[in-house]
Parts: structure tokens; C-alpha cells; sequence
């Protein structure tokens, strides 16, 4: 398990502790030494922050426009000259068993409460403001069918995801690596 909220923290307490990178721009430099760089995304993060909208999500975003963004986003990746590769999880792994099912049931009752503050008419923005982390993201893209236009997909089965992720891009000596996931601080 990685820092939750690390990212919150370094944008909001730690000055510059985060910067914008022009992916575009990376990738056009680290293909004049590398011929194509390598570009690793975690699955779950992409489905993460094309998200992102907790209002939209609230009132039920619109897929296909979703499914068009995150294209357009890929296609500018492989367009400046990166090979991408995506990892999803595969079989949870027999030691996440109790961590998962905790989570999924406190996520149960957590939209039960968001359910609730909607059934008493409270207004949009507040319930985003109250709610703003529990609020899932939309189950219903599908970011399998989109991603395989673009790359290669690496079912992560005999191993955790972060872990198998790590590995391949350090093999691969990959030139970035898309995450949300702050295990990988942890990584040699």
C-alpha cells in the first residue's frame, strides 16, 4: 500500500513539491538517444483520473466523451514517438483478500451515505465538497478496448501489479511511468 492523499499533501503543504511535465515534449527529446521511448501506464490510474469530475460522475457522465478524451490523450502520447505499455491487476493476490473486502465494504457504506445526503436533497456541490473521496469513478468505460488501440496490455496475475509494473519498466528502462500510486517510491 502506497501514502494516501501524498499527492494532496505535496500540492497543497509542500511548496514545489509538485511540477507539470509536457509529456509531448519528453518524449520527442528521449527519442533522439533512445529511438522509441517507453512510456509504462498503470490501468487503474488512467480509469483514475479521467474521473476526475465528481459531479459529472454524480450525475452520470457521458462515456463515449470519456472514452474520446482518453484516446485523444494516448494517441498524442504515441504520436510524438512513445511505445506504450499498460498494466491492469489480474487475480487479486491471497494475502489483499482481507485489505480488499474492507475496503469494498467500507466503499458500500460510504455510498450509502452519499445516497443518503442525495435523498435529502442536499445540494451537488456540497455533497462533492463532503464526499469528494469516496465518490467512485465510472465503472462503465471501457478502458481495455481503448488502451489496446494504443499498446500492449500486461495482465499482472502471478504477482502484485505495482510490482510487476516496476520491474518491466526497469528492465525496459522506461522513459516515464503514468501512476497514481505512491508505492513506487518504495521501488529500486
Amino acid at each position: 500500500m502506497g501514502i494516501r492523499y501524498l499527492q494532496m499533501f505535496m500540492d497543497k503543504k509542500v511548496m514545489n513539491g509538485t511540477y507539470s511535465v509536457q509529456m509531448d515534449r519528453e518524449i520527442r527529446n528521449a527519442k533522439k538517444s533512445t529511438g522509441k521511448p517507453l512510456v509504462v501506464i498503470d490501468l487503474n490510474a488512467l480509469f483514475a483520473s479521467i474521473c476526475s469530475d465528481k459531479r459529472d460522475l454524480l450525475c452520470g457522465n457521458q462515456v463515449r466523451r470519456m472514452e474520446r478524451i482518453t484516446g485523444m490523450f494516448l494517441k498524442s502520447l504515441v504520436d510524438a514517438g512513445a511505445e506504450l505499455v499498460f498494466f491492469n491487476n489480474g487475480k487479486l493476490q491471497p494475502n489483499k483478500y482481507e485489505p480488499w473486502l474492507t475496503r469494498k465494504n467500507d466503499k458500500y457504506d460510504l455510498m450509502i451515505n452519499i445516497l443518503d445526503a442525495i435523498n435529502a436533497r442536499m445540494p451537488l456541490n456540497q455533497i462533492v465538497e463532503k464526499f469528494d473521496r469516496t465518490i467512485p469513478p465510472n465503472t462503465c468505460l471501457k478502458l481495455r478496448r481503448i488502451v489496446k488501440q494504443y499498446g500492449k496490455i500486461i495482465i499482472s496475475t502471478d504477482m502484485e501489479c505495482d510490482q510487476a509494473l516496476a520491474i518491466y519498466a526497469t528492465k525496459h528502462n522506461a522513459l516515464a511511468v503514468i501512476t497514481h500510486d505512491t508505492d513506487f517510491l518504495i521501488f529500486e
